[in-house]
């Protein structure tokens, strides 16, 4: 034995590897076992490692990767985005085949529900599906919000309607006076009294306020200056000194309270709803009704116009009430 081993050792690695291969060929499992068993349970435990991860790669092909890429995508869409991810882990080439396939990454963004028409044609599809996917699950869980609470300057009593546009906030307090901060910095910018009890508000910053009454009646006011302003309260006319009048039209009537409106200048056309269960349509700039749309079955609690300014004939009012 000591002869066969010193012969066998003089020859190169090569060559020694081949008279292994020769052994065991050709002989039954069972001979095979045993003459291999004692070699690789002799070897370092890197040794074992190593064969284990090579013999189980070599039983069990990489189907996927085996796959032309045509069949990879069709396979890759019967799958959501989430396992998709999670299948981009289970090694380098998953990784690189799953997202090297950009039209599956776009489907599921469809899917998702982005707006892809608004997104870049060579955006990366997969880095998009990833950020929306991480909005969408910081919306549901609530860690996409914070909470700020602030002590609005020159504001000490109740607040009864709200807007926000543009770093501007607009507020109507309980003694009916109308309200405007720059917001980051607390600053107010204008001031001034509405004539009837307001029940809703629609605020375009530098641009137009729209008060519904509970009285039924809507009012235009004129806020186009605001941004030229530093603080400036008018007094209970609506006029200051300059007698510069805010009031720009009234808008009657609702036969009961205003809850919703909105509007758009690009078709000066507003929007109203209320309690008499009822949607009119205005003239803006003159105050004239346009149309009138009864019989809601309840209270209209919001108005939503969406202006198609590419076709006159689609523009859409969306609508809520009570009961729905």
């Amino acid at each position: 034995m000591d002869g066969v081993l010193k012969r066998v050792r003089e020859l190169d690695l090569h060559d020694q590897r081949d008279l292994l291969v020769a052994l065991v060929v050709g002989h039954p499992p069972e001979v095979q076992q045993a003459l291999l068993l004692p070699t690789v349970t002799a070897a370092s435990s890197y040794v074992k490692w190593h064969l284990v991860s090579s013999i189980s790669s070599q039983d069990t092909p990489d189907l996927l990767r085996l796959l032309p890429p045509e069949l990879q995508i069709a396979v890759l869409q019967c799958v959501d985005g989430p396992s998709l991810l999670r299948a981009s882990q289970v090694s380098r080439e998953w990784n690189r085949i799953v997202k090297n396939h950009h039209s599956i990454w776009l489907r599921k963004c469809k899917e998702l529900g982005v707006n892809v028409e608004k997104v870049s044609n060579d955006a990366n599809w997969h880095e998009v599906y990833v950020t929306s996917l991480r909005q969408q699950l910081s919306l549901k869980n609530g860690t996409a919000f914070s909470e700020r609470f602030m002590q609005l300057q020159n504001c000490k009593k109740a607040v009864k309607a709200v807007d926000y546009q543009n770093g501007f906030l607009c507020t109507v307090s309980e003694e009916d006076y109308v309200n405007i901060w720059q917001l980051e910095l607390n600053i107010p910018v204008l001031t001034f009294p509405v004539e009837r009890a307001v029940s809703c508000i629609k605020f375009r910053s530098n641009s137009l306020l729209i008060c519904g009454h509970f009285v039924g009646i809507l009012t235009a006011w004129d806020v186009s200056m605001m941004s030229r302003l530093s603080c400036v309260v008018y007094n209970a006319a609506g006029d200051n000194p300059g007698d510069h009048a805010l009031l720009r039209c009234k808008f009657k009537m609702h036969a009961g309270p205003v809850f919703s409106s909105d509007f758009s200048e690009d078709l000066d056309l507003l929007v109203s709803g209320g309690a008499d269960e009822c949607i009119k349509l205005w003239g803006l700039s003159t105050g004239l009704l346009i149309k009138s749309l009864p019989n809601q079955d309840h209270w209209i609690l919001r108005v939503i116009l969406l202006p198609d300014l590419f076709y006159s004939s689609h523009h859409v009012v969306i609508y809520m009430t009570r009961d729905n």
